[in-house]
C-alpha cells in the first residue's frame, strides 16, 4: 500500500512544479500562451479600428440639411446647393410676376378712373367737354358701360346733345 500512495504522492508533486525541471516547463509554457494572447488581443483591435473608419466616412456623405420649405434632404453639398438655387430662382420669378400683375392693375385702374372722369365731366354751363364732343355718344356710353352699366344707361339718356334729342323726337314722332 505504501508504494501506491508514494507514487500517487510523487505524482502530485510533480504536477505541481515542485521539481526543477518541472517548474521550468511550465513557465516557458505559460508565457507562450501569454504571447498568443497578445497577438490575438492586438488583432481584433485593428479590426475595430477599420470598422470606425468605414462608419465615419459614411456620416460625412451622408448629412442632414434643410430645404428653404423647411424639409430635410439626406444629401450631399453638391446636391443640396443645386436645390437650394432652384428654389431660390422659383421664388424670385414667382415675386416678379406677382410684381408685374399688382403694376398692370394699377395702370389699369388710373386709365380707367381717367377715361370715366373725362367722358362724364361737364363744365360750369352743364355743356359737354371738348373730349365728350368728338366722341359719338353711344361709343362713349358703351366705353362707360364697361365701366360702370348705371353711368352707360345715364350717358345714353341725359349726356346726348340736344340736336340728337330733337332729331330722335322728331323722328318718333313722325
Amino acid at each position: 500500500m505504501r508504494s501506491l500512495s508514494e507514487k500517487t504522492h510523487e505524482f502530485k508533486i510533480g504536477n505541481r512544479g515542485e521539481t526543477g525541471e518541472d517548474r521550468g516547463r511550465q513557465k516557458k509554457k505559460k508565457k507562450k500562451k501569454k504571447k498568443k494572447k497578445k497577438k490575438k488581443k492586438k488583432k481584433k483591435k485593428k479590426k475595430k479600428k477599420k470598422k470606425k473608419k468605414k462608419k465615419k466616412k459614411k456620416k460625412k456623405k451622408m448629412k442632414i440639411y434643410l430645404d428653404v420649405m423647411g424639409v430635410e434632404h439626406r444629401t450631399s453639398l453638391v446636391h443640396f446647393a443645386s436645390k437650394v438655387i432652384i428654389n431660390i430662382t422659383i421664388i424670385i420669378i414667382s415675386i416678379i410676376i406677382i410684381i408685374i400683375i399688382i403694376i398692370i392693375i394699377i395702370i389699369s385702374i388710373i386709365l380707367g378712373t381717367t377715361i370715366f372722369t373725362s367722358i362724364i365731366k361737364l363744365d360750369q354751363n352743364h355743356h359737354l367737354t371738348p373730349f365728350m364732343e368728338k366722341m359719338q355718344p353711344s361709343w362713349a356710353a358703351d366705353l362707360i358701360g364697361m365701366l360702370c352699366p348705371i353711368a352707360g344707361q345715364a350717358i345714353k339718356i341725359d349726356v346726348s346733345p340736344p340736336r340728337l334729342r330733337h332729331q330722335e323726337s322728331r323722328g318718333c314722332a313722325a
